[in-house]
């Protein structure tokens, strides 16, 4: 004698599911994106800027720089404070 099964789908918690899936690849693939705009961004001022350093150096992109190859102030990782661009010695919040 064959059973019967019934299956029930919640239609609200499915959908739920496929959003939160398709919201993680969407972000997976912005984050992709972000990387490979910095990797660029990075071979780029590298390229201007022999002295340039990712592992030492950090760009400011709030701050336009004229003197900066980048065109943004650049400050070293050591100032935490942010409080010297090594190219026009500005601090970050130009007080």
């Amino acid at each position: 004698m064959a059973k019967a099964i019934t299956i029930e789908v919640n239609r609200k918690e499915l959908f739920k599911s496929k959003l939160s899936a398709d919201l993680e690849d969407s972000l997976r693939e912005c984050t992709d994106a972000l990387d490979e705009i910095e990797h660029v961004r990075t071979k780029l001022v590298k390229a201007l800027d022999p002295n340039y350093d990712w592992m030492e150096h950090t760009m400011d992109f709030f701050w336009e720089c004229e003197p900066s190859p980048s065109g943004f102030c650049v400050y070293h990782f050591t100032d935490i404070p942010r409080d010297s661009c090594i190219y026009c010695h500005q601090p970050s919040e130009r007080k």
